[in-house]
């Protein structure tokens, strides 16, 4: 008799699947920003990405929580790069030496003034997030891995 895999959405295994995996991709795309001095958006999508096939894989199977902690894993990865980001690009264009971390109003500060000045990063951001939610919202969907 054959009885089929039930696979429940295991949440927790989810999240710090994403949350390991947003780490890594937030300092990815970081890296590749500041080993070439270019601003590269497409990163974000690349990030938005591989968060939400991570949850997925740690959740085992989609759903709204999954799709929830893929966005919110990958909405912080990306500001939190981007913070980093014009961090390693002030430092180049300016040849000075800037604190690591001023608190936390700062760095707010620098990543909204960072998307105000090139509006279509926002976009990506936008594109990045909902495709870490999709990746990980449907309950059919299964990992890629």
């Amino acid at each position: 008799m054959y009885l089929p895999l039930v696979t429940k959405t295991r949440l927790l295994e989810g999240t710090l699947v994403g949350v390991a995996m947003a780490v890594l991709a937030g300092v990815g795309w970081w890296a590749i920003v500041a080993l070439t001095k270019t601003p590269f958006a497409f990163g974000a999508l690349v990030v938005g990405i591989v968060v939400g096939q991570a949850v997925l894989i740690g959740a085992r199977k989609g759903g709204p929580g999954p799709a929830l902690v893929a966005g919110l894993a990958c909405l912080t990865s990306l500001a939190v790069a981007e913070y980093f980001i014009q961090r390693s690009l002030s430092i180049e264009s300016l040849g000075a030496d800037l604190p690591l971390w001023q608190g936390f109003s700062t760095a707010f500060d620098v990543v909204r003034s960072s998307l105000q000045a090139e509006p279509m990063t926002g976009a990506f951001w936008a594109v990045a997030v909902l495709a870490a939610a999709v990746n990980a919202i449907s309950p059919a969907r299964r990992p890629i891995l």
